[in-house]
């Protein structure tokens, strides 16, 4: 099997590539296996490793765990910023992993420096779209509609954008009516 090979692999890097596929076929506890290998033999630091674990984590119901793995994900993202600080990627997933241990305040600002990158279109769409998706996952659904605008203006066919600028309009109004 793919995963047999992928453990008895020298490559580290195919390792965590499996573990990608052993994620998308469901096969979380596999994929858990190939991260912890990766982790053992491999860079630490590399934050998208810890990011896959704590998903399989979350789709394997252990929350505890993925937050452990989400917070070691924004440590090895600072170490990364220590050497590359104007990599706006890395400033996406710091937003990402803090946005999932409720820390949207550092969250926001972490997208924030992304968004002070001169970036592409592409890339200018998916931070303000990431960033609409971090206050509308902490119930800011107003808050939600600014970034996401501005996505629009970007990418105003965008059918993704177009749902979630629709469903934080319900949100809103349910939020309203409970008031």
């Amino acid at each position: 099997t793919a995963y047999g090979k992928a453990i008895n692999l020298g490559s580290i890097e195919s390792k965590f590539k499996c573990a990608m596929l052993l994620e998308e076929t469901g096969q979380y506890e596999k994929g858990l296996v190939l991260c912890e290998e990766f982790l053992k033999d491999g860079d630490k630091n590399r934050s998208e490793v810890w990011m896959l674990k704590a998903r399989l984590h979350i789709k394997n119901n252990e929350i505890g765990k993925a937050i452990e793995a989400y917070e070691s994900a924004t440590i090895a993202i600072d170490n990364q910023l220590k050497i590359t600080s104007t990599e706006y990627s890395l400033w996406i997933r710091k937003g990402e992993a803090l946005g999932r241990i409720c820390k949207l305040d550092e969250a926001i600002g972490a997208i924030e420096k992304a968004l002070s990158f001169k970036l592409s279109d592409e890339d200018l769409f998916k931070a303000y779209l990431q960033k609409a998706q971090l206050y509308a996952s902490h119930g800011k659904f107003k808050e939600a509609l600014v970034p996401i605008d501005e996505a629009l203006k970007i990418n105003p066919e965008d059918k993704d954008a177009k749902k979630i600028r629709e469903c934080l309009m319900i949100d809103i109004k349910k939020t309203e009516k409970l008031i």
